[in-house]
């Protein structure tokens, strides 16, 4: 044999070997990188690539020409929303050519705000809600945004006394707006200027004494203020309170109303004015100048103060009971679930909805879930959850997830295409390097699957410590499989290139052969210097 040949075909393998050792090294890093970003950022490039791409190509368009939707976001609201006021949701859909946009929207609460299947949110009182946005095809995709309703319009509304006429001592009145409608100010946000001519509490006005005060009204939330004058007269017949004597160790079922007249045993004189104002404190009660209603249950201490006369109080415990319940349901925030994610259940009670009344434990399976409902996955398979009622622990319910590999149709093809192309060109990569640098040329069979392996278990553990991301057994195995799958592809390619140059090329197949053999990681770095047996 020629050793100038020889030391030909050994410097191309070596430039060969050597580039492949490169590439994979680099490769491998790079993924290992990719593994170490957290899930928030990987989306967003993620979005921007097959935004790109379908611009390009339309790679990210279903079978039936559709385009699926990555994520959905509210666009800024930009309005101050009002009682009777309408606007439009904007909602912005990634990527923007994304054709399944039918969403479904709901309010946490419509007592404020309410919103129609249009995105149409009209206000309805004061008070704030989380308007919600969920895409029908994917309920996983689902946005959120909180939401003011600032009551009436301050602009076009100002405080008036009804009725019109000037109040007089010993009455209450309540404090409304233009259109009719009740005051939705807080206690502190509407004062007297003279509190022994008018007093202020829970939008009511009280009358005191003759003369003359001003009422002052600030819209926190908008910056705007407004007032309105109130003349009290004289009532020759008005009695103040001397005393009052409250009814003791009352109870109030959960959920129920009690009107204020229900606790008074007596006033005197019973000629006496009976207009108080109630302090509780602790979230059990809300009272209001004619009712108090049950929040929660507990006990909690009630004051009534005689608004005619300060020095005129009684107290009384009040307990709020339970409801007794006759059923329990769990009720998630989703009916489809992937490995490694966060679900919200509730424990529902009939007749009366405690939603967080309740003692959590997995039944089987590997998933977690905390003391507050929150359920995690774990693997693919079935988990059941049971909760058990706090209010009756007689009454339980059972729910099994199922959790799948992964979310869609969509989120599997892109695991199969993303992780294992980029594994198989890894695999490619690492049959080359062994095939061509092992000084033991049959331990490419052994390194091969080896290395794949490793390289698949430490980025699936790097995700298991990164933000937002996680670690699966299936994920391991795609990897894998896509790093063998390249290594075959590997291991055909040559195959089929030897049987060929060795067809038609016996001469320099066995120069080849020669130069492969002389090969290894430590030859590929040294000087040519030999030639090649």
């Amino acid at each position: 044999m020629n050793p100038t040949s020889n030391q030909k075909q050994f410097k191309r393998l070596k430039i060969l070997g050597v580039v492949a050792l490169c590439c994979t090294v680099l490769l491998w890093t790079a993924l290992w990188a990719m593994s170490a970003i957290p899930s928030q950022q990987s989306s967003q490039s993620t979005n921007a690539v097959l935004n790109k791409l379908n611009k390009l190509f339309g790679l990210s368009q279903k079978l039936d020409g559709n385009v699926l939707t990555q994520s959905v976001d509210f666009a800024e609201f930009k309005h101050t929303l009002y009682n009777g006021k309408s606007y439009k949701m904007k909602v912005t859909f990634t990527p923007k050519t994304a054709t399944d946009r039918e969403l479904e929207f709901s309010s946490s609460d419509e007592s404020i705000a309410k919103i129609d299947q249009n995105g149409v949110i009209t206000g309805v009182s004061r008070g704030s809600v989380t308007i919600t946005a969920t895409l029908k095809s994917n309920p996983q995709r689902k946005t959120t945004l909180p939401v003011n309703c600032y009551g009436d319009d301050p602009e076009t509304t100002d405080i008036v006394i009804r009725p019109e006429k000037d109040i007089i001592v010993g009455k209450t009145v309540a404090l409304l707006f233009n259109d009719g409608s009740a005051s939705p100010f807080a206690p502190d946000e509407i004062t007297s200027s003279d509190e022994s001519v008018v007093n202020v509490w829970r939008g009511t006005a009280a009358g005191i004494s003759p003369g003359t005060a001003t009422l002052t009204a600030y819209y926190k939330d908008v910056g705007k203020t407004v007032s309105a004058t109130v003349t009290v007269g004289e009532n020759p017949s008005f009695v103040k309170p001397s005393s009052v004597v409250l009814k003791q160790n009352v109870t109030i079922t959960h959920g129920k109303t009690l009107k204020i007249s229900k606790l008074i045993e007596e006033v005197a004189p019973k000629s006496a004015a009976s207009d108080f104002e109630i302090k509780c404190s602790g979230g059990v009660l809300h009272a209001s100048p004619t009712s108090i209603k049950a929040m929660k249950p507990g006990k909690t201490t009630v004051t009534f103060v005689s608004r005619y006369d300060k020095s005129v109080t009684a107290t009384t415990e009040i307990t709020v009971s339970h409801v007794t319940p006759t059923a329990l349901e769990i009720v998630t925030s989703s009916n489809k679930f992937s490995p490694n994610t966060e679900y919200t259940f509730w424990a529902r009670h009939t007749p009366r909805p405690y939603w967080y009344d309740a003692k959590w434990e997995v039944v089987s399976g590997k998933g977690k879930i905390t003391e507050d409902g929150v359920f995690k996955t774990k693997f693919f398979g079935k988990t059941v959850v049971r909760c058990t009622s706090t209010i009756d622990p007689t009454l339980t319910a059972e729910f099994e997830v199922n959790t799948g590999l992964f979310e869609d149709a969509y989120s599997f093809t892109r695991k199969l295409v993303g992780h294992m192309g980029l594994s198989a060109i890894l695999g490619f990569g690492i049959f080359g390097t062994t095939f061509l640098l092992t000084k033991r040329k049959r331990m490419c069979a052994v390194l091969t699957p080896a290395l794949s392996f490793t390289y698949a278990g430490i980025s699936e553990l790097i995700q298991k410590f990164t933000p937002g991301r996680y670690c699966t057994l299936s994920d391991v195995l795609i990897d894998f499989l896509g790093a063998m799958t390249g290594a075959v592809f590997g291991l055909l390619l040559v195959t089929i290139t030897c049987l060929i140059w060795r067809l038609f090329g016996k001469e320099s197949f066995s120069r080849l052969v020669s130069a492969y053999k002389a090969l290894n990681l430590k030859t590929a770095f040294k000087k040519l210097n030999h030639t090649a047996e």
